[in-house]
């Protein structure tokens, strides 16, 4: 006897509180934790319809019809002593990550200030933008080449609300990728200036009354949505930026299908780099689109990219996208297994199972608390959800909407967590 439990197809208006199902359907297609989901509330019911699942695997013997429903708030009230007590090495851990947290922030308001002025600059003094933006990017690279591991934060508020927030993340999202394929400090340097300066010919437009350069590209018609790319070309040759970094920016919206502009290029012909760009720009474009109604979570994003999308980008480079910001990208809004909600905020490229998650629990007192999952001990995640599926009293004062960017923490065995 192989000691597995028996499974039997039951039909999904006869799933109960306490069943455990098996989901034949790839991580990134559900929102759970893992392919075998206890049912712990009707709104886990409530997903998997939205799923379009009819009938599901049930492992016969694991609660049943008749087994008594949770009941939420006594299981809430239960955990209510664990939540508050605090002890001092919880308190030093708290404020550790809040520092970090406050030092990511800074560096990506830099590195925004920074990229701005590079803009501005290329227009008037091409040369001095050019030996910027390389200084700018090699500081980028050397934190990433440099560092054991990688923590990947999300920020939002006044730094994600920067006009060159989007160029930042793009560049950071790119220069992690390279990571992963162990490209050499030179094709990352190249790759990062690309991403960087992928939207440089935006930097000519500036509509009336329009905040930002970066963003300009929402108000104008198609055929200067895609001469913005030749601009950025002869601006960036002006500047001496590296052949390969110019590719980069000639050919970040392509598509793998030759569906893209302005060449109609397919995979085979653009560059390893432009393919990462590419994808990483499309996937950001998407969590912060011009219309903020439009946005998508983080998960949500990366599965459309991964089910809807995946034909007009390499699938190799798709598929360790997906294995970068794990089945919980920075910025996904879970559910933890007390029940509580939070947002994931930083994600360890070596750990992505266990993020840090910011709590919303607008009935305690003090601000959200920032927990790491990676402690022993600490909670772990049973699903993701959309702004929707949140409670009300945790929705209040949340925008449903928010304006999401990335920034890396380099980090080393000797530096404690």
């Amino acid at each position: 006897m192989s000691g597995l439990p028996e499974l039997e197809l039951v039909d999904i208006d006869r799933l109960s509180v306490g069943m455990v199902v098996r989901l034949d359907l790839p991580w990134i297609a559900h929102p759970f934790s893992s392919s075998r989901v206890r049912i712990a509330s009707p709104a886990d019911i409530e997903t998997l319809r939205r799923l379009g699942l009819t009938q599901l695997h049930c492992e016969r013997g694991a609660g049943s019809d008749t087994t008594p429903a949770i009941d939420a708030p006594a299981a809430e009230a239960a955990n209510e002593p664990d939540r508050r007590r605090r002890t001092s090495s919880d308190d030093d851990r708290q404020q550790a990550q809040d520092h970090e947290l406050a030092e990511c922030e800074r560096q990506l308001l830099e590195a925004a200030r920074e990229t701005g002025e590079v803009m501005a600059l290329a227009g008037h003094d091409p040369q001095m933008a050019g030996e910027r933006v390389v200084a700018l990017t090699t500081r980028m690279v050397k934190g990433i080449a440099d560092a054991e591991d990688i923590c990947l934060w999300v920020l939002d508020g006044r730094a994600a609300a920067d006009d060159n927030a989007h160029a930042v993340s793009v560049c950071v999202l790119s220069l992690l990728m390279g990571r992963s394929f162990e490209w050499p400090v030179t094709e990352l340097l190249n790759l990062g200036i690309g991403a960087l300066m992928h939207d440089l010919g935006n930097s000519m437009v500036v509509p009336e009354g329009w905040p930002g350069l970066l963003r300009a590209s929402a108000l104008i018609s198609g055929s200067d949505d895609q001469a913005h790319v030749m601009r950025g070309v002869r601006l960036a040759r002006q500047m001496g930026l590296p052949p390969e970094a110019v590719q980069v920016i000639h050919q970040h919206h392509e598509h793998a299908d030759g569906s893209g502009y302005p060449c109609g290029r397919g995979s085979g012909e653009m560059t390893a780099a432009a393919r990462v760009v590419a994808l990483v720009n499309r996937y950001e474009h998407l969590c912060n689109p011009s219309d903020a109604s439009e946005a998508m979570s983080s998960h949500a994003a990366l599965a459309y990219v991964f089910r809807r999308l995946s034909s007009r980008f390499d699938a190799s480079i798709v598929a360790a996208f997906v294995r970068l910001l794990g089945v919980y990208p920075p910025g996904s809004l879970v559910e933890l297994t007390d029940g509580r909600f939070a947002r994931v905020m930083a994600v360890r490229t070596s750990r992505q199972g266990r993020p840090r998650v910011m709590v919303f629990d607008r009935r305690a007192d003090g601000p959200p608390v920032l927990l790491d999952l990676d402690d022993p001990g600490v909670l772990g995640i049973r699903r993701s959800v959309s702004w929707s599926d949140l409670p009300p009293h945790v929705r209040e004062g949340l925008p449903s909407h928010p304006r999401l960017a990335l920034y890396f923490e380099p980090r080393h065995v000797d530096k404690p967590r």
